[in-house]
């Protein structure tokens, strides 16, 4: 565990914002023995962290596969790499391009770019600090509800964050219509559990007084 004291002077005072970068908290990660940081925890809860958990140890054995010439292997490392969003979007895009992967592969490829993606713009507005979020966030925003009208939705870890920011969004326009379009299919889209029906139940809310006015 590492504390931010903000002593002046204080050793390793902002470990976590070199590693991870300056964005909200709390921030969680799995890091590796030599303090690397491996992937970064998207989903809050017991079953997020199993599966990131489960993901990584897959990862490990693709790696020793995919080094001693399995050519499935290293493609499925690659998709599973993307999903743990340790490459960034632009390279990810191109490793893709470049691997023959089949069918199958190819549609799990897409949908771990299309999460990485979202992860992508919602790191530009993760600094609450920055004085430039609100300007950023109205484009973040317009990215997102792209995303969404071309059908390009999330199905991972990244799910959640994306339906969030597109209500916040009706929400801070005060649009109603837009607001509740929007719940109906975040109600499709969403898994099953205890994380998203506590989402639903502030949206339900929020729409309530969103018609009160």
């Amino acid at each position: 565990m590492n504390l931010a004291t903000h002593i002046k002077d204080h050793p390793d005072d902002d470990l976590i914002q070199e590693k991870m970068g300056r964005q909200a908290w709390p921030q969680l990660a799995f890091l590796g023995a030599d303090g690397s940081v491996l992937v970064k925890q998207a989903e809050r809860s017991v079953a997020g962290f199993t599966k990131t958990l489960d993901g990584l140890t897959t990862q490990a054995d693709l790696a020793k596969k995919a080094a001693a010439g399995d050519k499935t292997a290293a493609a499925d490392l690659l998709i599973a790499e993307i999903a743990s969003e340790k490459l960034d979007l632009e390279t990810a895009t191109k490793k893709v391009k470049e691997a023959k992967l089949d069918a199958e592969q190819a549609k799990k490829a897409q949908a771990a770019l299309t999460d990485l993606e979202v992860a992508s713009q919602l790191k530009l507005v993760a600094n609450p600090r920055d004085p430039k979020r609100a300007e950023a966030l109205a484009g973040v925003r317009k990215h997102l509800q792209a995303m969404r009208k071309e059908g390009r939705i999330p199905t991972g870890g990244r799910a959640r964050p994306f339906w969030t920011e597109l209500l916040n969004g009706a929400k801070a326009d005060k649009d109603a219509k837009a607001f509740q379009e929007l719940l109906g299919e975040a109600k499709k889209h969403l898994p099953d559990d205890a994380a998203t029906k506590a989402l639903l139940d502030r949206a339900e809310t929020d729409l309530e007084t969103l018609k009160s006015h």
